[in-house]
């Protein structure tokens, strides 16, 4: 297909959706601005950029021609999305990132590992029509989820200067904190490196956590800037000659973007970047930059870009022309175009969402000389988006409190102000809280979410009947939405009534093939009856669609070893151990059984390395420790026996083993 040929509609509006963020970071500017803009710049396509807190979300995401959702986890996204499939009209989901993997550091973690937020996510991307993602490994993840997958890779929308500043040569890096154990293991090679090397510098901007690993340095040898907007960073990176970007081989790193890469090239530093399929994909070593597969490796590459100043020169200058001929937005915006056009033709249903219209929306500011309007919160949205911050991110819930009364009182009709502050109160004022609840679901009567926590709070001061009521209403009408079924649960198995509450988890399930919370009850319910196959079947769907919920991992491991798959059960018992600490000697004892098959065997080697594989997850677990002091004793090793014996005895806090250790 040929993206000079095709011919684009006409009037075509589509609005993309964000979680809450500031819209001068990275991610907001690189998904959403800088794409929106260049898209716009396409004759015939109005875009609009926006986060989910937007007041005229609503009519923005009914009125779209096209609607994309980037990596949002909201339950009142399923009847927009389901009223748009009703109209023919086209709803694409975005992932920017491994949500599945996220690493603990990352401030998004809490919110994308819980199950209900995770399941949500899961069944938005199965029900849109289309999913896009920013890298192929994503795409290799989630097609299962919605085979119509396509990459758009992160662009750059300009370019700065290629020259470079006289001076020492600077050495940098900038980020976020997510890479905080990215840069720490390599800051100790990089300070003596700094410190051996004549006429070098290094430079860090970021979090001040980053300048305490390059503490040692004098001022002479490091430069610390910190964090702020993207403009900022991209200034900083005209400052430095070579720009460095490590990452750690891990499932959330191995999904991310070149970004720093692309960011290093457009502004003429010589990129030096983790030979890893992140940047390995682009980057061409020895042309565009250098790649390093270990520490050692980053060091060499560093001597040789210092020591050579035309092969510096030469690299920055390929690196930067590669940015300039291959990886614009303006070339980027044209392949969106043609498959957005695709997919609208596929459509029988149009849009009611006027350039007019647009203009007369306050918070929405039109981008210079294209049809591009960028969402630019009021004060009464700040307030809300302090609020969400106060309350997840620092905890400080008098504060969060404060900002969503505020504003609700100056905004009565704004759904998501009475939405947030009844979620705060449910903590402690349940009859405060149903107060605004019930004003958000005036406000919007469509609010599956809103109309579930009414109901909760109903069954929590014993209006169990009323509970119930409104739940059958919620199934009723919105049979897509099965966190209505699984509490249809909870309570059924509170009264007692186990068949009732399976056939509610089924429900659940039917709605929502990924709901985690259900297939998990489904498991335990059906190993509970010996119906093992059955168990595979439901903790396998749980564990595949939540790889660090230790429960279904620790589930799927007892009923594959119920079925007879030893081999497999002890790698998902190995998983539940490491995955979380609920059932971390639950799964100990179990992988212990099948190691022990092999002891009584005679197999004691085998038996001894699975004991041992099992230690480095969980080292301080005594029946692991107590079986690899008999596995040592039997074997005659003395040495480790001894190791064991004392490793035992500082992990047994019950004294279980103790005269095995006491001499």
């Amino acid at each position: 297909m040929s993206h000079s040929r095709m011919a684009f509609p006409e009037n075509i509006s589509i609005v993309q959706l964000a979680p809450p963020q500031v819209a001068t970071g990275g991610d907001f500017i690189y998904r959403l601005l800088q794409p929106d803009a260049a898209l716009a710049a396409v004759p015939g396509f109005t875009t609009v950029s926006a986060v989910n807190l937007v007041r005229e979300r609503l009519e923005l995401a009914l009125g779209a021609d096209l609607l994309v959702l980037q990596l949002l986890g909201d339950p009142d996204l399923l009847p927009i999305m389901f009223e748009r499939k009703r109209k023919g009209l086209a709803t694409v989901f975005e992932i920017s990132d491994n949500f599945l993997s996220f690493q603990p550091s990352n401030p998004a973690a809490a919110f994308y590992n819980d199950p209900e937020n995770r399941a949500c996510i899961l069944q938005l991307i199965s029900q849109c029509d289309a999913v896009q993602v920013t890298v192929p490994a994503l795409a290799e993840i989630f097609c299962r989820y919605n085979p119509r997958t396509v990459v758009f890779e992160n662009r750059m929308a300009s370019l700065g200067k290629p020259e470079r500043p006289e001076g020492p040569i600077v050495v940098g890096w900038g980020g976020s904190v997510g890479h905080l154990e990215d840069i720490r293991r390599i800051a100790p090679a990089l300070v003596a490196w700094a410190r051996k090397t004549p006429g070098v510098k290094l430079a860090v901007m970021g979090d001040a956590a980053f300048k305490e690993l390059f503490a040692e340095l004098p001022p002479a040898l490091f430069e610390y800037t910190p964090p702020g907007g993207l403009d900022d960073f991209y200034n900083f990176i005209q400052t430095i000659h070579i720009g460095i970007a490590p990452i750690r081989d891990d499932p959330f790193n191995l999904c991310r973007s070149d970004v720093k890469f692309m960011e290093y090239a457009s502004r003429g530093a010589a990129p030096v970047c983790s030979n890893a399929p992140t940047y390995g994909r682009n980057v061409r070593d020895g042309e565009t930059g250098l790649l390093f597969s270990n520490t050692d490796e980053l060091i060499s590459r560093l001597d040789s870009l210092v020591s050579a100043p035309e092969l510096r020169a030469r690299i920055a200058k390929n690196a930067y022309e590669y940015i300039k001929t291959e990886r614009m937005e303006s070339d980027g915006a044209r392949i969106r175009a043609e498959f957005y056009t695709e997919l609208l033709r596929e459509k029988k249903g149009g849009g009611r969402l006027s350039g007019n219209r647009l203009e007369e929306i306050k918070t929405l500011k039109k981008t210079p000389g294209v049809s591009h309007y960028l969402h630019v919160p009021s004060d009464i949205e700040e307030l809300v988006y302090s609020g969400l911050v106060y309350q997840f991110n620092r905890g400080e819930f008098a504060e969060a409190e404060r900002c969503f009364r505020e504003a609700a009182a100056a905004a009565p009709d704004y759904f998501q102000a009475h939405f947030y502050l009844g979620n705060l109160l449910m903590r402690e004022d349940t009859r405060e809280a149903e107060k605004y609840f019930r004003r958000a679901l005036e406000i919007w009567p469509e609010s599956c979410e809103t109309a579930l926590r009414i109901a909760r709070l109903r069954f929590a001061v014993g209006r169990k009947k009323e509970a119930r009521g409104m739940v059958e209403k919620i199934m009723t009408a919105r049979p897509e939405y099965a966190p209505a079924c699984n509490f249809k649960a909870e309570m059924l198995e509170m009264e007692g009534d186990r068949l009732g509450a399976e056939t509610a988890l089924e429900a659940a399930v039917a709605a929502n093939q990924y709901h985690i919370p259900s297939l998990v009850a489904l498991g335990v319910s059906s190993l509970e009856s010996s119906e093992y196959e059955k168990a595979v079947e439901y903790f396998r769907e749980a564990s595949g669609a939540s790889p660090d919920h230790a429960e279904a991992r620790y589930g799927l491991g007892m009923a594959l070893k119920a079925v007879g798959a030893k081999e497999e059960a002890g790698a998902e018992l190995l998983a539940a151990m490491q995955t979380g600490r609920d059932c971390a000697d639950h799964s100990a004892r179990a992988y212990l059984e099948i190691a022990l098959e092999h002891y009584k065997k005679g197999d004691v080697a085998k038996a001894g390395k699975m004991i041992s594989s099992a230690l480095e997850v969980a080292p301080e677990q005594p029946d692991l420790l107590f079986w690899m002091l008999r596995i040592s004793a039997k074997s005659g090793d003395k040495e480790a026996e001894a190791a064991y014996g004392e490793r035992l005895r500082l992990a047994d806090t019950q004294g279980r083993f103790k005269r095995y250790y006491q001499t």
